[in-house]
């Protein structure tokens, strides 16, 4: 799956029984998606996101395991609530590995 918004803005919620990773770019634009319908197939998923003065926000399933390994963050910064959900609700087999560089804003949950 690919999101490229550029001076704009998209939100959504998806869907999908197998999700495999995703690309998502965001510049002098936003995207809002929620990701609670969706559940990951393989033990490790990468989700690679590029925000240029604009912003991500996703909603995660409470129960993925969660890594963030972002590259380069220039004058912005990660807002990461995945820490607030509860260890025992978390699927350890599985992982989502959330990749990018960031320029002004990110926030992830």
């Amino acid at each position: 799956m690919t999101r490229t918004i550029i001076f704009g803005e998209e939100s959504g919620k998806l869907e999908s029984q197998n999700f495999e990773g995703a690309r998502l770019t965001a510049i002098f634009g936003g995207l809002v998606l929620d990701f609670t319908n969706c559940i990951l197939i393989n033990s490790k998923t990468t989700l690679d996101v590029i925000a240029v003065c604009g912003g991500i926000s996703l909603t995660l399933p409470k129960e993925w395991n969660i890594k963030t390994d972002m590259a380069h963050i220039i004058m912005g910064g990660i807002d990461d609530n995945a820490n607030d959900f509860i260890a025992a609700d978390i699927d350890q087999t599985k992982e989502l590995i959330i990749k990018g560089e960031v320029v002004i804003y990110i926030f992830i949950c």
